[in-house]
C-alpha cells in the first residue's frame, strides 16, 4: 500500500538583528544550535523575502531592535509580515518539530 511521504517542518526562522542573539534566541527556547535542522536565522530584513504563509519564528529582546536601523527595519518587515499573516510566533506545541529526539541531533538521526 502506497502511503504519502512524511513532510519535514517548515523552516523555523530565527530572528535577530546578529548571529549571536539568534544563537541566545534558540537557547532561550531550549533548542540546541547545531542540533536542529530546518531552521534559517534572519539578521536582516530582505531575508525574510520569499516566506510560506504561516512559518513559525521565534526572537528575543525586540523591543531594542529599533536601536539601530538595521533593527527598526527588520522589526517593521516582521511586523508587516506578521499582519499579513505570512509568520506567526512559535508555539510550545511546535517545539518537538525542531527539538533533538531522544538527545540525539536530528541530523544524525537521520543517518
Amino acid at each position: 500500500m502506497l502511503t504519502a511521504p512524511k513532510r519535514s517542518p517548515r523552516v523555523l526562522l530565527i530572528i535577530a538583528p546578529s548571529l549571536f542573539e539568534c544563537y541566545h534566541a534558540a537557547k532561550q527556547w531550549g533548542l540546541t544550535p547545531g542540533q536542529i535542522e530546518n531552521f534559517r536565522n534572519v539578521t536582516k530584513a530582505i531575508e525574510l523575502r520569499g516566506v510560506v504563509p504561516g512559518t513559525p519564528f521565534i526572537c528575543i529582546n525586540r523591543q531594542n531592535w529599533p536601536a539601530t536601523p538595521e533593527g527598526f527595519a527588520l522589526d517593521q518587515a516582521l511586523t508587516v509580515l506578521q499582519r499579513l499573516g505570512r509568520v506567526r510566533p512559535m508555539g510550545e506545541d511546535d517545539l518537538p518539530n525542531y527539538s533533538a529526539f531522544d538527545d540525539v541531533p536530528m541530523r544524525e538521526a537521520r543517518a
